[in-house]
């Protein structure tokens, strides 16, 4: 589409123009929204944009602006179309990021329009969240797929504590690496190339140091290709001119061992490249650069942070202080475009071929309880559950005990990768007339479900065990699995795998959850609260203490049968319907007060009790889990003092700073909360089974008439 289209909404006015290998005249509008809204990211400036369009563009590429209503561009990226239905991002493999200038998810669901009409998906390529499109994605039209985990380094405080905050093992394995060298007998050398004309060189030394090694032999080496070293050598010798790019290589006497590559711009150091001498590889060169170029860049203080944009390795996360997913995000003119393109797509003959070809890595096995796990999957479990405590093996291990133990049947999917365990998949198996289903073994006590995940482990990998698990049971005609956390790792990751085993997919508001960050002291969290609030916890208060009242804090398992008692009471007397599963709340109470975590708050009024709430503290969370008052002290408002209690202890002694209401959205938790996010859950069908496909027909028909019956009730306001 080479003339301009334009999209008219209520924000934003798009134009679509088509590039001839440069941004051309709009290079000075990219790089002023670069700085204005996205810090002056390197890979987001106009120069490296302008750097991959001359080295790589293939003459369809189309710059998108989106500008509002007083003409100034507020959106900005780059797109090619895919085929005649899909656009994406144009993303050379030299760029680590996509070069979007988007903020928000919902201001690229608006260009659709400014696209030709058949155009039904938008893909997004290489989205950093700390950057771009960082909104919270439960669009039923947005679909998030993480794509590689990368790390950075903040340059904060000396070089000294940046180490002693490290592990043991890498501080011990830095020591083993410097004795090395020094028995080796050659000297170390650093040098650091910031000229114009030594960048220049330093990046054909480079090309020629990664050709020796198995990039060479593959070919994919940075001399190996005419036009990625051109790309290379143009972009750092003119960054280099402005001081903006420097070449870092170590030496062992006078040969060159290792090199990095880096690139500079707004604060932030991206490393580019690197490459080290495989002949070297006992006195790991590789890790001594980058140990030197940490401290190098601690003592000159002339940036905030070192960026990798690579798939990091438990080896480079080791050297970081923060981790973040990059991710693709996939845009549909329409909500229900998703799905029949995953049934279709699920349908064609090679689906099968390619996910056999990705599973000869990996094995899968079937556990009936959690008592039953390998080691390795229960140590996921356990480090799930630090995120919450619904994500860990002893929530699961009470579920079992007391609330499916004669109901359904429990199965724990295990995925293994090399004989180490990289995902724990609990489920349950229902019937429904003759076929199987399966969903997250969950019960209405779950305030949040999730796989539990090693840190690394992608969406391509977790649809292998989904595509297992189906054909385990036959077949199963649908999926599903909630609530989740849209916005996490493991709730994303989930998401990505079922559209990747074949399923065909929708999203489902479960409830809202209420939390606050209680950072600080208590006294600067109760001024952060309503006056209302304030008012009544005073007068109450007063009124409470004058009639005898009193509060206790039970968090031994020696006090857990007083409180329980004192628990049963105080529900009872409430306007709580009675609990479905009796032993669930005992069980939960036990398991966390032997864990050291529970705390467990009684109101009492002499020696009655007449509230009763029941929290979990693990690390600097707290999470609330069950609470109810006497009905008959209801003038006392005992539920809300217990509250100003738990929350006082857990802020001023266990210095949380995360308060969790967990479910619901009950009007009384906004005085406490200030922040609200949605659960989401997905349904997902399998159109390989004729239930799959029935299910999947009437899921759309129901989606589509709603969706009528909201624009029919829009129109007649």
């Amino acid at each position: 589409m080479s003339a301009c289209a334009q999209d008219r909404c209520p924000s934003l006015s798009w134009r679509v123009i088509c590039l001839n290998g440069s941004l051309g005249e709009h290079a000075q509008a990219w790089d002023e929204l670069s700085r204005r809204d996205f810090g002056g990211h390197p890979l987001l400036s106009a120069e490296f944009v302008e750097s991959l369009l001359r080295s790589f563009a293939a003459g369809h590429e189309h710059l998108c602006i989106g500008t509002d209503a007083q003409g100034k561009p507020r959106a900005m990226c780059i797109l090619q179309p895919e085929s005649p239905m899909v656009w994406r991002s144009f993303l050379p493999s030299q760029a680590q990021i996509g070069p979007s200038l988007l903020s928000e998810a919902a201001q690229a669901a608006t260009l659709f329009h400014a696209l030709p009409w058949g155009v039904q998906q938008i893909d997004l390529l290489c989205c950093d969240p700390d950057f771009m499109c960082h909104e919270e994605l439960h669009a039923p039209q947005a679909y998030p797929l993480p794509h590689a985990l990368t790390v950075s380094i903040q340059l904060v405080g000396t070089y000294e504590a940046y180490l002693r905050a490290r592990t043991k093992n890498l501080r011990a394995n830095i020591k083993r690496y410097s004795r090395r060298i020094q028995d080796d007998g050659r000297p170390m050398m650093l040098r650091i190339h910031v000229a114009e004309a030594e960048v220049k060189a330093a990046v054909e030394r480079y090309a020629a140091l990664e050709t020796t090694g198995w990039k060479g032999e593959q070919g994919t080496a940075l001399g190996s290709n005419v036009q990625q070293l051109r790309f290379y050598t143009d972009l750092l010798s003119a960054a280099a001119a402005d001081r903006r790019a420097k070449a870092y290589e170590l030496y062992f006497g006078e040969k060159l061992v290792a090199s990095r590559l880096t690139y500079q711009r707004g604060g932030m150091l991206v490393i580019l490249k690197t490459t080290y001498d495989e002949q070297e590889a006992n006195l790991a060169p590789g890790r001594l650069l980058l140990n030197e170029l940490i401290r190098h860049e601690f003592s000159t203080e002339a940036h905030r942070s070192i960026e990798f944009y690579t798939d990091a390795s438990p080896d480079t996360i080791a050297w970081s202080t923060g981790q973040r997913w990059i991710r693709h995000l996939s845009l549909y003119r329409f909500s229900i475009t998703a799905p029949m393109i995953d049934a279709a797509r699920a349908l064609l003959p090679g689906s099968r071929l390619s996910s056999e070809r990705e599973g000869v890595e990996y094995q899968q096995q079937f556990f009936g309880c959690c008592d039953d796990l390998p080691a390795g999957a229960i140590q996921l479990m356990e480090d799930a559950g630090r995120e919450g405590s619904y994500l860990g093996l002893d929530w699961y291990r009470n579920l079992e005990q007391t609330v499916f133990v004669l109901k359904r049947r429990a199965e724990y999917a295990v995925l293994f990768h090399r004989n180490d365990a990289v995902a724990v998949l609990p489920v349950l198996l229902l019937r429904r007339r003759r076929s199987r289903l399966i969903q997250g073994l969950t019960s209405f006590y779950t305030p949040l479900f999730g796989p539990a995940l090693a840190p690394q482990l992608k969406p391509q990998a977790l649809a292998i065990l989904l595509r297992a698990l189906n054909e385990r049971h036959g077949g199963v005609p649908s999926m599903d699995f909630g609530p989740l956390d849209s916005e996490g790792h493991a709730g994303q990751t989930l998401l990505a795998a079922m559209r990747l085993a074949g399923f065909s997919s929708f999203e489902y508001h479960c409830f809202d959850n209420w939390h606050v960050n209680a950072t600080g002291n208590w006294e600067t969290y109760l001024r952060a609260r309503g006056s209302l609030l304030r008012s009544i916890l005073a007068r109450k208060g007063r009124r409470f203490a004058a009639a005898g009242g009193r509060f206790e804090l039970l968090r031994r398992p020696d006090e857990i049968d007083h409180g329980l008692r004192a628990y049963a009471q105080v529900y009872a007397n409430s306007w709580k319907k009675p609990e479905p599963f009796q032993e669930f709340v005992p069980g939960l109470v036990r398991t966390f007060a032997r864990r050291g975590e529970l705390r467990l708050g009684l109101a009492l009024l002499g020696d009655e009790p007449v509230a009763a709430q029941v929290w979990i503290v693990s690390g600097q969370r707290a999470e609330i889990h069950k609470l109810a008052y006497d009905e008959k002290h209801k003038a006392f408002s005992p539920g809300t003092l217990l509250s100003e209690y738990l929350m006082r202890h857990v802020i001023e002694q266990d210095e949380v700073t995360d308060i969790d209401y967990l479910i619901g959205d009950d009007p009384y938790k906004q005085q406490w909360m200030d922040q609200r996010r949605k659960r989401w859950g997905v349904v997902a069908y399998n159109p390989r089974t004729f239930a799959g496909v029935t299910g999947l027909g009437v899921e759309v028909l129901g989606r589509v008439t709603k969706g009528i019956r909201n624009r029919l009730k829009h129109f007649h306001r």
